[in-house]
């Protein structure tokens, strides 16, 4: 049984070009996972050949750049979230204007420097 969910985006003042976001979703018992995500622009073969955009759930944004409306920020490294969202990159790929698809990993490795 699969549990629906969203994956909810914010632009935060002063982002340069990253969004911030969580996953809302109907599992009450766990926090919504939350991330960062940006271009695999410029990032190296690895990454771009993974997807154009990746949710990075090893960066969480600040409480003050999420809408306040949101609920609270909470470490993906505490909970039962630790289980689905600590150490995942999500590479997303666009397949038409409103569709995207992405595959997610435990990708250890690093970022180059940005």
């Amino acid at each position: 049984h699969f549990q629906r969910f969203q994956k909810r985006f914010a632009r935060p003042p002063g982002g340069g070009g990253r969004v911030v976001g969580y996953n809302a979703s109907n599992a009450w018992f766990i926090a919504p996972g939350y991330f960062v995500a940006y271009s695999t622009e410029g990032m190296g073969e690895v990454w771009e050949r993974r997807g154009g955009v990746v949710v990075d759930y090893h960066e969480i944004p600040a409480q003050g750049a999420v809408p306040a409306a949101w609920p609270a920020v909470v470490p993906n490294s505490q909970g039962l979230q630790k289980l689905v969202y600590h150490l995942t990159r999500d590479f997303m790929r666009q397949v038409s204007e409103h569709v995207s698809v992405g595959r997610a990993s435990r990708f250890i490795s690093k970022p180059p420097m940005r």
